[in-house]
């Protein structure tokens, strides 16, 4: 790709004119005339704007309408673009100089890319792959946005929209790539709207229908569980055992190259994105057998995964033969002794959901204390824990003070807010 590459830039505008304004200054300032055309997109109802911006030399323009749904939007936009690459940008993102080049140089260093953005929220590295695209600012290679059918636009809404857009284009076994700590655009004040709740779960059905898996669910980074790690040592190994899309060992592979990764995912859809970062297979990890890996890992992580298992003392068991003898299990669990759980069984509640703490796939259950005697059971010594803790609101204040208050039962306070337990296990030496 050559830097004098013509681009399509498409500006996608709101409500407030002097942030349009600024944001086109901006974009003139800094961006050589004959490298790209410009598209706008009205991306809300607003007549001052639209008036506004068909005054407007040289652009074309996607008005707003009412029954257009955010995919039917984006679809159109890139429709009308002529460029070898697309560039999507908000108006209340301000360009700087240098910018279009920096995006441009990502193409040229890595033949992989099919998208390269900014907007880096987990990359510490100059450079990095990525699996979510950002709706402030990205640049998309459009032959690849073609051969992939473009935009989805049976999406509602655009966060949507984009995920099933970067799932697909990972797929096909092209890379999204964030530009990391080297260049952020600046903001201005202007927000997306909000899209209605029922549109978010319309889009999540379908996404879910479409590929398999829930994206909410299986794209989730666990740095609550990195913090517990030396993920950074040269040449570290670790396996993650439930990696979904392998959102944390992308972590770990983009802040150390030289790490040797597995992971093992249930969900054959999930672990084929997933293999894009690490060495991903999918399987039933009770039945999953490997004696080859005995010894060979750092760290094995296991975020919220023992509670979906029969065999709890096998599948620790497991584990522990697959660490090292200096490594550590990151495990990650629901805690049965929250705040909500305890006031609905207290009023004869137990029921299951779709997600959470009584998820009804979950067969196990487990306190703080009843995690510590299974993992030492199994040859773990716990060396240190976490907490995941979820602001309830003042409602359940109440109902917790009235806990903590009774008499015939001792009741912790850590042990009620806490909502996830985080256990780091070390593999302690048996001698027969």
């Amino acid at each position: 790709m050559s830097q004098n590459t013509y681009v399509s830039v498409v500006l996608f505008v709101h409500d407030d004119i002097a942030q349009l304004e600024k944001c086109l200054c901006h974009l003139l300032d800094y961006t050589p005339a004959q490298a790209y055309e410009l598209i706008l997109v009205e991306n809300m109802p607003c007549r001052a704007v639209h008036e506004y911006i068909r005054q407007l030399p040289n652009i074309q323009i996607v008005a707003y309408e009412e029954s257009m749904t955010a995919g039917e939007r984006w679809q159109r936009a890139a429709g009308m673009a002529t460029g070898e690459y697309i560039i999507f940008l908000r108006d209340y993102v301000m360009v700087a100089e240098g910018w279009l080049a920096q995006l441009k140089d990502i193409f040229v260093r890595f033949p992989e890319a099919a998208v390269v953005q900014p907007s880096a929220e987990n990359i510490d590295e100059a450079c990095g792959k990525a699996m979510h695209i950002y709706l402030n600012c990205f640049m998309v290679d459009r032959q690849e946005l073609t051969a992939i059918g473009g935009f989805d636009s049976g999406y509602c809404t655009e966060r949507y929209c984009l995920n099933d857009l970067a799932v697909r284009i990972l797929q096909r076994k092209k890379q999204l790539f964030d530009l990391g700590r080297g260049w952020l655009p600046a903001y201005g004040e202007i927000k997306p709207p909000v899209p209605k709740e029922q549109e978010i779960a319309a889009d999540a059905a379908r996404y879910r229908q479409k590929h398999g898996f829930s994206w909410d669910y299986s794209s989730g980074l666990r740095d609550d569980m990195l913090q517990f790690m030396d993920y950074r040592q040269p040449g570290v190994r670790v396996m993650e055992i439930g990696c979904a899309c392998g959102a944390t060992l992308l972590k770990i592979r983009n802040s150390n190259p030289s790490a040797d990764l597995r992971g093992l995912e249930l969900n054959e859809a999930a672990a084929d994105i997933a293999a894009n970062f690490a060495r991903v297979e999918s399987g039933n990890f009770e039945v999953w057998a490997r004696p080859e890996l005995d010894g060979k890992f750092d760290y094995i992580i296991m975020g919220d995964v023992l509670e979906h298992l029969v065999d709890t003392d096998g599948a620790l068991q497991k584990v522990r033969s697959w660490l090292k003898p200096s490594g550590c299990l990151v495990l990650s669990i629901p805690n049965v002794s929250h705040l909500t759980v305890l006031a609905n069984v207290l009023q004869g509640h137990w029921d299951y959901e779709e997600a959470g703490i009584l998820d009804r796939t979950h067969v196990r259950f487990f306190t703080m204390q009843s995690i510590q005697r299974c993992l030492e059971k199994n040859g773990f010594q716990l060396r240190q824990t976490g907490r995941k803790v979820f602001e309830l609101g003042s409602g359940w204040d109440k109902v917790r003070e009235e806990l903590l208050q009774l008499k015939a039962l001792k009741v912790k306070k850590e042990d009620l807010e806490t909502y996830q337990i985080i256990c780091v296990a070390e593999k302690r030496c048996v001698h027969e």
